[in-house]
Order: C-alpha cells, then sequence, then structure tokens
C-alpha cells in the first residue's frame, strides 16, 4: 500500500505540472559549496523564465528537502519581474571556505543542500510544504536530483558532486517533465538577473522593424541638413534599453526640434517600441557617407540604410546689370547664391573680348556683400568702347 501511494502521487505530480503551459522553471542545483575542492563557496538554485510572459516571484519561495526526507526548508523570494529569457539566482548556505563566490545573488537563503541527493520545490507561496512527496497546484516545478531521491518529476536527475551542478538543458528552455530527461550533469554556471537573457524557441522572439530613411543627398560640409525621419517598432523585448548608432556624419533624436547626439537610447516599456527617431546629416569632408545605422538592444538589433555626402564645391553667381554708367565709369551687380564654404574674394571680371576666357580680363574686387547681393565700381574705363563682364566669387572649393 505504501509504494502504491509514492507512485500515485509521482504521476498526480507530473500531471499538475505539465498542465501548466507557461511556467518558471528550476534550472540549475548546486549543493557542494564550500566543500572540499568545490568549484563554489556557496550552495545555489538557479530558476529560469523560459515562457513569454513575464513572472512576478513576490510570494514565491524555493524548498528544499533531503533525498527521503519530510521536512522542508524554504528561502523566499524577492519582488522581482523576471522577464522572458532571464534568470534568477538564490544563494544558499555554505559548507566551507573552498571556492569562489557567487555572481551577485537575487535572493539568499540558509539552506544546506546536499551535494548528491535531494528534492528542490518552486513554489508559489512561502508556506512550508509538507511530506515526502508533496503536490498541489502552488507547486510550480520540481527536481529530485540523484539515485536515492524518492520524488521527482517522471524520474530523478543524474546525481552532481562537489565539481558539478545538475543543469537543465538547452540553458533552461527543456521542460518534459522528466527531470532525468531533462537535466544533466555539468560545470555550475549560476546566472543572476543581469546574465544575458537566452528567448526559448517556443517563446515569442523579440522583434525590431525600422522603416526606410529618405536619401540626403548632396549637403555642403561643415552645415547640417534638415531632419529626416524613419519608424522604429520593437515587440517581445527585453528590458535593455535600444540604442541607434554611431554612424559617421549623422546624429539622432527622438522628436524633430529635439537634441542630437551620435546615439539615442530608446527604453522599452512593456517590450515594445514604437518610435519615430529624426536624423540629420552633417558632412565634414567632401566625399560619400553612405552606411547602414546600427540599432541594438531589447534582445534583437536591425539595421537602416542611410546615404549622403559632402561636397564642397565653387559657389553658384549670377552677374546682374550694369548701371550709373559714365564716359570712364560703371557699376556692376552681382548675386552670390550659394556657397558651401566662406567666401574668399568675390567681384567682376572684365574685357573688350566678348566671351573672354575666365581668368583672362580684368578683376574687379568688391567687398560689399550684404546677403547674396553685392556691387562693384569699374573705373578708367575708355570712352567709347564697349566692355563685356561677368562675377566670380571664389571659396575652398574653387572659382565661379
Amino acid at each position: 500500500m505504501r509504494k502504491f501511494y509514492f507512485l500515485l502521487t509521482t504521476i498526480l505530480f507530473s500531471f499538475l505540472v505539465h498542465s501548466q503551459s507557461t511556467h518558471l522553471v528550476i534550472s540549475q542545483v548546486y549543493g557542494g559549496g564550500g566543500n572540499s575542492g568545490a568549484t563554489y563557496s556557496n550552495d545555489f538554485i538557479e530558476l529560469f523564465n523560459p515562457s513569454a510572459t513575464t513572472i512576478n516571484l513576490s510570494g514565491y519561495s524555493v524548498q528544499y528537502a533531503s533525498a527521503a526526507g519530510t521536512s522542508w526548508a524554504v528561502t523566499p523570494l524577492s519582488n522581482v519581474s523576471l522577464q522572458p529569457g532571464q534568470y534568477y539566482l538564490i544563494q544558499e548556505v555554505s559548507g566551507g571556505a573552498v571556492g569562489a563566490p557567487l555572481p551577485t545573488p537575487d535572493a539568499t537563503g540558509t539552506i544546506n543542500l546536499s551535494a548528491t541527493a535531494g528534492k528542490v520545490a518552486l513554489v508559489n507561496s512561502t508556506t512550508a510544504l509538507t511530506g515526502t512527496c508533496p503536490t498541489g497546484s502552488m507547486i510550480i516545478d520540481f527536481v529530485g536530483f540523484g539515485a536515492t531521491a524518492n520524488c521527482s518529476e517522471t524520474a530523478a536527475s543524474t546525481a552532481p558532486s562537489n565539481t558539478s551542478a545538475v543543469v537543465r538543458k538547452s540553458n533552461g528552455c527543456q521542460e518534459t517533465d522528466n527531470n532525468g530527461a531533462d537535466f544533466a550533469s555539468g560545470s555550475p554556471t549560476p546566472r543572476n538577473t543581469a546574465s544575458p537573457f537566452n528567448i526559448c524557441s517556443t517563446a515569442a522572439q523579440p522583434i525590431l522593424t525600422a522603416g526606410a530613411l529618405s536619401p540626403f543627398g548632396n549637403v555642403c560640409i561643415t552645415t547640417t541638413s534638415l531632419s529626416n525621419s524613419f519608424t522604429l517598432t520593437g515587440s517581445n523585448l527585453t528590458p535593455a534599453d535600444v540604442v541607434i548608432g554611431p554612424l559617421e556624419g549623422y546624429t539622432f533624436s527622438s522628436a524633430d526640434g529635439g537634441n542630437y547626439a551620435a546615439t539615442l537610447t530608446i527604453p522599452t516599456t512593456g517590450g515594445t517600441i514604437n518610435q519615430m527617431v529624426f536624423v540629420k546629416f552633417t558632412p565634414t569632408a567632401a566625399k560619400s557617407y553612405n552606411g547602414n545605422i546600427s540599432i541594438s538592444g531589447g534582445g534583437s538589433s536591425t539595421t537602416v540604410a542611410a546615404s549622403g555626402s559632402g561636397v564642397n564645391g565653387p559657389p553658384a553667381v549670377s552677374t546682374g546689370a550694369a548701371t550709373n554708367v559714365t564716359t570712364s565709369s560703371a557699376t556692376v551687380a552681382g548675386t552670390i547664391s550659394t556657397s558651401c564654404s566662406a567666401i574668399t574674394e568675390y567681384g567682376v571680371e572684365y574685357s573688350t573680348t566678348t566671351n573672354f576666357t575666365n581668368g583672362t580680363g580684368t578683376k574687379a574686387t568688391s567687398n560689399n556683400l550684404s546677403g547674396t547681393d553685392f556691387s562693384v565700381v569699374i573705373n578708367s574705363l575708355s570712352p567709347g568702347t564697349i566692355y563685356y563682364y561677368k562675377t566670380f566669387a571664389t571659396n575652398s572649393g574653387g572659382t565661379t
């Protein structure tokens, strides 16, 4: 009769756990902390969230009993919302001074785990379990480890040691409700909430998607373009911030009239993003600035193509009418409509030869540029002579 009871409760427990489609799991158990030859100085239990749902640990506990024991020791968990793919580390007692310290634990308890065999339960309350093989909906996950463990999910896992832990396969993702199949003995690798996330294939994957960014075309060096923009969306993201950039020549802002910087950080809220990203182009040299803007964070990454060219050509000028013409002088007007760099010289070149080659006429410079307009007075002209003239302007890109 006694033997039948244990078999019945084991089958019932396995069924109850299996019926939970999304739940936390125990991903690692190490009981050799501080013992002779130990890898780490403290025992530990590691939890993992393989689901696609954030789960709050407030009111949860991990509990331990010896391989055949009926008394359960309790370690309450902290008020942490465990994200999909996130680990949680519980430090327990040390059996001595041997071994390296654990990474910063997320919770600390006083349970002394066996290094070779025992039972660990993850429970959604802090009330101690009772009995050799407890059952009930309050048990979220259960691990029996070592050959002498008399309760487990289907079958006990292999035994750990002072230098090995029982580790859930696939970095915590495998869950078939069979401890013997789901766990293997291996080097202890304690992971806490700050460790890299491990998104299981059965959980929704983090996705970042970026729209297209319009080309900036030719922009004068040392000047800043008007803004272009693209839309960034994300879903199922981890809590890590998303960082946009850097890419040479480009700056980013979350608002068109906001502050632009070489990188833009966007926090994830509830695992999602829907953000318009504004981009400006400031070339510092006459060259192409084509490239991909990197976007990464929240467990995902993507890029956006950006294109633009820095230019530094000669100024654009136009020639105006001649006024105040006398027998020996005339006033000629000119306009400098665009220039990518500072104007170093401007004025009029004139000659008695029609269609004369640039640079072969007589130069008359000006210094009265107002906005885009200037004028120059040409003196010492010969009466009764036809003169031809053109305006010119010079910058670091050349002369027009």
